[in-house]
């Protein structure tokens, strides 16, 4: 009964150890599974960090194109537009030339023309030398005024122009600081959920902990309450041996009791038959020694099985924590690596857009001054050319009032003859009238009256 026990008792201890054996290896295989799925996960954030840096080298390199290309462009229309300009300035000077040339021409003809004229011309202008002074006194003053006129829109103009570039720059400046606020709130959002994410996994892991740290007391439990079942059954047994010694002892005693004379032949046997079971009681309790010893070892590997397992278990946590603390160290360095090339590049391209329009300020202040010395110089000319055109205008008027008056002082002249010869055609009439009177009739004096009237007439004409 006992050995049957004891076979019971083995099998249900050997089931115990498979059920243990396979609950380790269920959860070791869970937790080759958790970390084998936190390695791809991890694998994959490191694959979308890499191709998000992609991502990014490529749109900076295509933004580096991109502002080369636009920096090409800008100076190719730059460059048509200096020479368009430089082309309308050499056109406008070969058409001034010309018209100077066509103008010297016509002056020349002229002075050929008026040189003919100055004989003539010497008595007049001494009279309107006078008035000419007078002219070109009034005329120097106008110009001056419209000098200083000029000079007054030139400065309201540069001063407007001045206060166009400090109101551009200041929407620069005004844009600029915007977008460094739009990227800091960009970089603050992101930080704030990669730490939420941190925060999660710290979350799961502790959860994770609390999980296996409960199923490591309900084992230890269980374990418990197997070494007090254990140790009942065998507090049991050795009662149930011992009142089977004692009922054994009591029916001896009686049949000795009974059987004296029995016992005294049957003496030898009992004393062969007490050493047997002597030797056999010896024999069991050796056994029985040897299987609690073998028991009590069997724990024993089991529970440093057990705590081996724990260890490493703790070991593979600690190992992810540490892990986990690298990345995240890691990740921060790299995020603020990134950040500080991004505020590099970002102060680079900067820079690069104020060298640039610094250079094309400088470039429109030059061609704007250009503009304006050429604007001035062609104000000038023009001026100068309208001068001329007054002059020689005021010139040809005079030139035509002193003509008007030499055609009617030869007008009046011609006049002043025609009227002295009617006059005295007029006398040589009456003159003859006076002399035909006397021989002439009446009809005849009145023929002569009329003749004499149609000459007046046509004199008078």
């Amino acid at each position: 009964k006992s050995e049957k026990n004891r076979k019971a008792f083995v099998a249900e201890l050997q089931e115990k150890r498979k059920l243990e054996e396979l609950k380790a290896q269920s959860r070791k295989q869970r937790i080759d599974e958790e970390r084998a799925e936190r390695r791809e996960k991890a694998e994959m954030q490191k694959h979308i960090n890499e191709e998000r840096q992609k991502r990014y080298e490529e749109n900076d390199k295509k933004r580096e194109e991109r502002i080369m290309a636009l920096e090409g462009e800008r100076r190719k229309r730059d460059l048509h537009a200096i020479q368009d300009l430089v082309e309308a300035a050499n056109v406008k000077k070969a058409d001034m030339a010309q018209k100077l040339e066509n103008a010297r021409a016509r002056k020349k003809e002229e002075e050929m023309a008026m040189q003919a004229d100055m004989v003539a011309k010497k008595k007049f202008e001494t009279k309107i030398d006078g008035k000419r002074e007078g002219a070109i006194t009034e005329r120097r003053s106008r110009i001056k005024q419209a000098e200083k006129e000029y000079l007054n829109l030139r400065e309201r103009q540069i001063r407007s122009i001045e206060g166009e570039q400090l109101e551009k720059e200041a929407r620069k400046q005004n844009y600029l600081r915007e977008k460094a606020g739009q990227r800091a709130s960009q970089l603050r959002e992101k930080h704030e959920r990669i730490e939420a994410w941190e925060h999660s996994e710290d979350v799961r892991t502790q959860n994770n902990m609390k999980k296996e740290h409960a199923r490591n007391m309900l084992m230890l439990d269980h374990i418990e309450s197997l070494r007090q079942q254990f140790s009942q059954e065998q507090a049991m047994a050795t009662s149930r041996k011992q009142t089977a010694l004692e009922q054994r002892k009591d029916r001896e005693a009686k049949e000795a009791d009974e059987a004296a004379a029995e016992s005294k032949m049957k003496a030898q046997l009992d004393t062969k038959r007490q050493s047997n079971i002597s030797g056999r009681e010896s024999v069991r309790k050796d056994k029985n020694q040897d299987y609690c010893i073998k028991i009590r070892d069997m724990k024993t590997a089991q529970a440093l099985r057990t705590r081996e397992q724990a260890d490493q278990l703790e070991d593979a946590r600690e190992k992810t924590r540490h892990e986990k603390q690298r990345e995240r160290e890691f990740r921060t360095e790299q995020d603020y690596a990134a950040a500080q090339v991004d505020a590099q590049r970002e102060e680079n391209i900067r820079n690069k857009e104020l060298e640039r329009d610094r250079k094309f300020a400088g470039q429109i202040k030059e061609r704007k001054a250009q503009e304006t010395q050429q604007g001035i110089e062609l104000e000038a000319r023009k001026h100068q050319r309208r001068q001329q055109d007054k002059e020689s205008a005021q010139k040809h008027e005079q030139e035509d009032q002193q003509r008007k008056r030499q055609m009617a002082i030869l007008e009046d002249q011609r006049e002043q003859m025609i009227k002295q010869r009617a006059s005295e055609r007029n006398l040589r009439e009456k003159e003859r009238l006076q002399s035909n009177s006397k021989n002439g009739t009446d009809g005849q004096t009145a023929e002569a009256a009329d003749t004499a009237a149609a000459s007046t007439a046509e004199a008078s004409k």
